[in-house]
């Protein structure tokens, strides 16, 4: 065949490692994309965890209760013999929730598409978000974080973190000036931000806030990313590498990485240097920030091979719909990162794979009533019609496979103060769209003939009557 054997680096595409997974070192570390090809040996690449006759990624069994020792002596002499790299005590296993490879992979492909060092995977976004705020953070140290942000995330940062002496402020990352001000004031350890936000969907400019950052020696920038995902957008590329070795990853794994399984809910915290990766793995541990390995793999059967071409496809349906709800009498506005004023930054920025799924539009209280009773009446009726008959779903989660729509002021972000609501620009007439995996023309469909609906009144009184006949609770 081959006199010779001669080694052929190739760099495999987003989509593809999506399919395949990256190589990584078992370790959650990975270098590069670049797989070797070696003519003359018939051997597969990537080989890591593949099995041949089944076509699927293949791990060592689920039901892994620890590392076992053969004498309480034996613990020592096996931590200094092992020496894996990163683990504690040089055993992987020592505990069921450490070392999981089903995580270890999961960790490894996000690390990939985000372009860090490596990461953890965590049971929950909120958990993930938890993880990156508390860990390495000293005592007494501040945190600024942007405003709107998911819901249960302002709450902690505001109400449960000062319980324990942890000072999270509110400050605003969409004016670089006011920001400037604050880590004047306040000196904060880390800054942490949404871009997209939660649900306005405004766009922080990254590269500022970085080099404001960077200006002013803040350890830690953390960026969750949830709304856009790493297929359209990359903060690490944004910031140019991130050469300062500052920016930290966050995600929720619910909507984008997902797919379509139900009852999966995880997160994922970047590593800023692999150095970090024994000390994180500790506190991961100890604070029992850990994802089930059941759930990672399913993750990466069902959800991981998906992402690419699913991402693409709904921002595709999205940037649809948010051109109709532009054009439509009844909405005021449209945020999307697909139109402006967005649009821009948005090209300047993103990967070019498209604009995400999640768009938040705000309809026209004055083409939707005569008074501002009867404009929120409309509103509300919109989302009851949605409910009532409308295959699009009500509801505050981000929607997987479904799309799914939720109106902030009364329902995620109903318990913020209405001054804050309305100074972070959160609406009683704004929605916000989760766009899933259905065709556009059906959910255009259904939105225009709801917005027709909501504005006739013997409508909304047949509504309000059926309501209360089956005892449904009015949000």
């Amino acid at each position: 065949m081959f006199n010779k054997r001669q080694k052929v680096s190739y760099k495999y595409s987003d989509q593809t490692m999506c399919v395949i997974g990256p190589q990584y070192d078992g370790e959650c570390k990975l270098d590069s994309n670049e797989i070797l090809w070696e003519k003359g040996e018939f051997s597969r690449a990537p080989l890591h965890n593949y099995d041949q006759k089944t076509a699927t990624f293949e791990f060592p069994s689920l039901e892994i209760g620890g590392f076992g020792f053969q004498s309480i002596t034996d613990f020592e002499k096996i931590a200094k013999k092992k020496k894996v790299s990163g683990y504690p005590f040089g055993a992987k296993n020592l505990y069921a929730r450490v070392g999981l490879p089903q995580n270890e992979k999961l960790a490894a492909i996000i690390s990939y598409l985000e372009r860090v060092p490596g990461g953890v995977v965590t049971p929950s976004g909120v958990s993930a978000s938890h993880l990156a705020v508390l860990f390495n953070l000293p005592k007494d140290g501040v945190i600024l974080h942007s405003s709107p942000i998911y819901d249960c995330t302002r709450a902690a940062h505001e109400h449960i973190f000062s319980k324990y002496n942890i000072k999270s402020i509110s400050s605003d990352f969409l004016d670089p000036q006011k920001l400037e001000e604050d880590i004047k004031k306040y000196k904060p350890y880390k800054l942490y931000c949404e871009s997209p936000a939660n649900p306005t969907m405004m766009m922080i400019d990254l590269p500022k806030i970085y080099d404001l950052a960077v200006k002013y020696g803040i350890k830690e920038l953390i960026i969750d990313n949830t709304f856009a995902s790493p297929i359209i957008q990359k903060p690490v590329e944004i910031v140019k590498g991130d050469p300062h070795k500052i920016l930290r990853i966050v995600h929720s794994g619910t909507k984008h990485f997902t797919g379509g399984l139900d009852g999966v809910c995880w997160g994922y915290c970047s590593l800023i240097d692999w150095k970090e990766f024994s000390q994180m793995l500790i506190f991961q541990k100890d604070m029992g920030y850990n994802m089930s390995g059941i759930d990672a793999d399913a993750v990466l059967h069902h959800g991981i091979p998906t992402l690419y071409s699913r991402v693409r496809e709904q921002s595709k349906t999205a940037l649809e719909i948010a051109e109709f709800l532009q054009k439509h009498s009844c909405v005021k506005f449209v945020n999307y990162p697909g139109l402006a004023p967005f649009k821009k930054s948005a090209d300047k920025y993103y990967t070019g794979e498209g604009y995400g799924s999640i768009l938040y539009f705000e309809l026209n209280e004055k083409k939707i009533g005569k008074n501002q009773k009867e404009a929120l009446q409309a509103s509300e009726a919109f989302g009851d019609i949605i409910a009532l008959q409308s295959f699009i779903g009500l509801g505050v989660s981000l929607g997987k496979m479904h799309t799914l729509i939720q109106n902030s002021w009364f329902m995620v972000h109903r318990f913020m103060s209405e001054e804050n609501k309305v100074k972070v620009g959160i609406s009683p007439y704004g929605w916000r769209i989760a766009v899933g995996a259905e065709n556009s023309k059906d959910l255009i469909h259904d939105l225009s003939l709801v917005m027709e609906l909501m504005k006739d009144e013997n409508y909304r009184k047949k509504i309000q009557k059926y309501k209360k006949e089956i005892g449904k609770p009015e949000f």
